[in-house]
């Protein structure tokens, strides 16, 4: 009881010591790192949520209040306590057999499966379960880096070519449907595409102080503003809604639903570790 205690009271303590802990020397330097990680992670974020089949705006509410609650109570400086590309695509995988994407529900059961990897990481936390993972093998961590790259530039090409692939589709049935509707290219996003992936590639040659995500948002954004690109079908994200969102109400009591996703929560918790 009393060690419950004692981490209820570190839930408040934690964050005061941290402000408390702040120097002008250190205010300054964790300000110029802030803004620098907020910009990058701005584009970024609503790419993972696209990436994970959900509306763009997710990915920006998930950054926003993943990284103060990891900012304030996290145990480590150097955990990336933000959204990341394997975990959207493992939410895409386990969420497009179950749930129709581009639905309310799949929103609102993206959300469930979030939850429920939260609880297990919070039963592997207490349990002490997290040391598990040094006796993962180097050829599992490389297997799982390499799959998880593929399935991410195959889930890309549909975006970028501007063609309808079948949602959640593997990389071999992305192939082949992509020579299907080769007619079908959308020439101007696959420019834009090709400038960006381009940009990003060189951009660490010429100077590695500024992201290079950061670069070729500043030089694209403004090509595609001022050649109204988007009168030619190039697809942009709009303004960014208001506020936030409405709460969902999830389905907790949905046992089948809950039967189909806990083994992808599992995944996510172990992936998180």
């Amino acid at each position: 009881m009393l060690s419950f205690g004692y981490s209820v009271a570190q839930l408040f303590i934690r964050p005061v010591r941290l402000v408390r802990s702040f120097t002008p020397e250190t205010l300054r330097a964790d300000f110029l790192a802030g803004l620098t990680v907020g910009l990058v992670l701005l584009p970024q974020s609503l790419a993972f949520a696209l990436l994970g089949g959900l509306p763009p705006i997710t990915g920006l509410y998930t950054a926003l209040t993943a990284t103060i609650v990891g900012a304030l109570w996290g145990s480590s400086s150097h955990l990336n306590s933000g959204p990341t590309n394997t975990a959207a695509i493992i939410t895409l995988s386990v969420l497009a057999p179950v749930v129709p994407i581009d639905s309310p529900e799949f929103v609102t059961a993206a959300s469930l499966v979030a939850v429920m990897a939260g609880i297990i990481r919070v039963i592997m936390g207490i349990a002490r379960l997290g040391i598990l993972v040094n006796f993962v093998s180097d050829a599992v961590s490389v297997g799982f880096t390499a799959g998880a790259g593929i399935l991410i530039l195959s889930n890309q090409i549909g975006p970028l070519l501007r063609i309808d692939l079948p949602p959640g589709a593997d990389p071999i049935t992305t192939v082949t449907e992509t020579a299907r509707h080769f007619d079908a290219i959308h020439w101007p996003s696959l420019a834009v595409g090709v400038t960006t992936i381009g940009i990003i590639l060189l951009s660490p040659r010429i100077t590695r102080k500024i992201p290079a995500v950061l670069i070729s948002i500043v030089i694209v954004s403004p090509i595609v503003w001022f050649l109204n690109l988007k009168a030619q079908g190039v697809r942009v994200m709009g303004p960014v809604p208001p506020g936030f969102p409405p709460l969902a109400q999830l389905p907790i009591f949905d046992l089948d639903l809950i039967g189909h996703l806990v083994n992808g929560a599992l995944a996510l918790a172990i992936i998180g570790s």
